[in-house]
């Protein structure tokens, strides 16, 4: 009976110890599928595309070419469930980036609202994926470099805005604080500079912060913000006017000062 009860409990010690492993492990994957998304930072408006798997692009006028205006529209994604698509027959388009990246996007009315990002090898077996996202990016915006009027959203901003930590893409970074207002860090921005689309932004993630109405994308190195762009969104939180990026150096610190 002795001998039964040993093994009964080395069993169960067995499942427990098993049990611990397999949540350490989704643990670490789902943290590693939350960091892949980082990734993004090593394209840019000039990194190649091509659009695959015979999506019918009706009214997309380019299906090859060089990622334009896209690539910013695409970094200003938000967490899955953020925004509903537009209305229309969604279907699934695939883009190859760069030759070793897959950006699987869900489409209606040629407006992407959900992507995944893929690394792939030559022979597109995938090696990672990153977690799903929600977008509003209209596939026009591919091979398109020329600027629109939209760039000016940070003066209808204010110190006295009050903002809300919405999504980091890197649990290491972290805020002062998750909410409260802008401060001296608004003051901060003011002193931006245009950014160089024609680089890879080479922060260690992205902080969004919601502030009603707008977005602020925060590129992050440290605690410091080195670039960011502005969102301003509708009351369906659909995407009314993204800025271009600029160029900073500011301290997180200065936020609610």
């Amino acid at each position: 009976m002795e001998v039964v009860d040993k093994y009964k409990n080395m069993f169960i010690n067995f499942t427990y110890l098993l049990f611990i492993l397999l949540f350490l492990y989704g643990v670490s994957k789902s943290i590693q599928a939350k960091i892949y998304i980082n990734e993004l930072s090593k394209f840019n408006s000039l990194s190649t595309y091509l659009i695959q798997d015979n999506y019918s692009k009706t009214g997309v006028r380019f299906d090859t070419g060089k990622l334009g205006k896209f690539y910013t529209c695409l970094k200003s994604y938000k967490p899955l469930g953020w925004s509903s698509p537009k209305e229309g027959e969604a279907s699934t388009v695939k883009i190859r980036i760069d030759n070793s990246y897959l950006l699987s996007a869900r489409v209606a009315s040629d407006t992407v609202y959900r992507f995944s990002l893929y690394k792939v090898d030559n022979g597109n077996s995938v090696e990672w994926s990153s977690n799903s996202y929600a977008v509003n990016c209209d596939l026009n915006l591919l091979n398109e470099f020329k600027e629109h009027s939209n760039t000016r959203l940070l003066e209808q901003l204010s110190s006295k805005k009050a903002y809300k930590e919405l999504f980091k893409s890197n649990p290491e970074l972290s805020l002062p604080k998750n909410q409260g207002r802008l401060g001296l860090f608004h003051s901060c921005l003011i002193k931006n500079k245009p950014w160089n689309d024609k680089t890879p932004i080479s922060d260690e993630g992205m902080v969004k912060l919601d502030l009603l109405g707008y977005i602020l994308h925060l590129g992050v190195v440290g605690n410091k913000v080195i670039n960011f762009s502005i969102e301003r969104y509708g009351l369906k939180r659909e995407t009314l006017a993204l800025s271009k990026t600029y160029k900073v150096d500011c301290n997180l610190s200065l936020l609610d000062r």
